[in-house]
Formats: C-alpha cells, sequence, structure tokens
C-alpha cells in the first residue's frame, strides 16, 4: 500500500485506502487486460498455435468480453 501511495495512486483516511483519480484511470486500463489474460490462459495451447489473422481487429481487442 505504501508504494501505491507514494505513487499517488491510492490515497489514506483513518483506516481505509481510496483510488485517485490516477488510481482509477490505471484501474479502468488492467480491468480489460486481466480479463483478456483469463482468456487466453484457459488454453494457451491453442490460441498459441493458431493463427489468429482472421478475426476482425475490433473484435480481437474484445476477446475478453
Amino acid at each position: 500500500m505504501k508504494v501505491l501511495e507514494e505513487n499517488h495512486l491510492v490515497i489514506h483516511y483513518d483506516d481505509t485506502y481510496d483510488l485517485t483519480k490516477i488510481g482509477e484511470l490505471i484501474v479502468n486500463e488492467i480491468e480489460p487486460l486481466l480479463a483478456t489474460i483469463a482468456v487466453l490462459d484457459k488454453n494457451i495451447e491453442y490460441w498459441g498455435t493458431h493463427k489468429l489473422d482472421f478475426i476482425p481487429p475490433h473484435l480481437l481487442e474484445r476477446i475478453y468480453e
């Protein structure tokens, strides 16, 4: 928590922590990344050995959905 606070990602109030605006921006970007990793991680052998060129880019960017 100290590192997050030093980098202005969280702010400490009494006994709680809240995200700063910068922290919120980062979390909003991390959520899709983590969801994409979860999808790909389930069957990495499949994803790693198949060509994905046929998937339109706008759909590939939303694979986590």
